[in-house]
């Protein structure tokens, strides 16, 4: 299972799904047009230090230099983060223990807190995604989803018993319509996996099995480099992939790696920039 101190997002200035942000020119010579000279940005949450606050960090240059964010906002105060998310180089979003959600506008001069939906307050939130500016998807514990299509103005709150009340560790939105939900849930004998995924934005859901039990693995997290490529990862180096927008799913793992015992070490996050890559 995953232990989440500390979730990374990082914004590389390249073209496709990442985001492009021009900052200040670099010439090459007199005889070349002038190229734009990219940045990279990144935001780091965690939990709260010695300060009571919760761990926001901002890096301008790639990782080189980091530096703290909202410490002393009311809107971080005595909460852990577990995941992040930016829009762009302003507008950031971060979600974690009991039912917090976080926002700045600024890129990260001031927090607020943005009212949850009426779920129980002490509801830890593990994931979050979006789709553009106002499409929010969040997951978490207790078999928590819930959707936002106006920037966290309304929200709607799926059947917690349609996700077995587990721990919905993972969740990305593809579009606004299509979104993938992963986790775990006790059983008998330790913790079954779960997958569902929405195709008509959260009206209805399916829940997916992967041949060979390979639900039973834990899973940790989901990400996708577009509709027909996702990849679901989770305990002792487990993972499914498809590469026909979910139609069939091919399943795979690198035993014994990374450490973490017998099986090896927990896939705990995954970014991916194509479909190869």
């Amino acid at each position: 299972m995953k232990t989440k101190k500390y979730q990374v997002l990082f914004f590389l200035l390249a073209m496709a799904s990442l985001i492009v942000i021009p900052y200040g020119c670099k010439k090459k010579n007199d005889a070349q047009e002038s190229t734009p000279a990219k940045k990279k940005y990144a935001w780091v949450v965690g939990v709260p230090d010695s300060t009571s606050y919760g761990m926001i960090l901002f890096s301008p240059d790639g990782g080189d230099t980091w530096l703290r964010q909202g410490d002393g906002s009311s809107a971080l105060q005595g909460i852990s983060l577990f995941d992040v998310w930016a829009v762009d180089t302003n507008i950031v979003w971060a979600v974690g223990s009991n039912s917090s959600i976080i926002k700045t506008n600024d890129g990260g001069k001031t927090w607020v807190r943005i009212t949850s939906p009426q779920i129980p307050p002490a509801t830890d939130f593990q994931s979050i995604s979006m789709v553009g500016h106002n499409d929010i998807w969040i997951s978490g514990e207790n078999g928590t989803v819930i959707h936002s299509r106006d920037a966290g103005n309304t929200w709607t709150i799926f059947d917690t018993a349609f996700f077995h009340n587990g721990m919905m560790q993972g969740i990305h939105a593809i579009s606004s319509q299509t979104a993938y939900v992963v986790g775990g849930f006790p059983v008998s004998n330790g913790v079954r996996g779960f997958i569902a995924r929405t195709e008509n934005g959260g009206q209805t859901w399916d829940s997916i099995i992967p041949g060979n039990n390979y639900n039973r693995n834990e899973w940790i997290g989901v990400k996708a480099a577009d509709m027909n490529h996702i990849v679901v990862y989770g305990e002792q180096s487990h993972y499914t992939f498809s590469n026909d927008a979910g139609a069939t799913w091919e399943n795979d793992s690198v035993p014994n790696t990374g450490g973490g015992g017998t099986g090896g070490a927990d896939i705990n996050c995954l970014a991916m920039l194509d479909a190869q890559t």
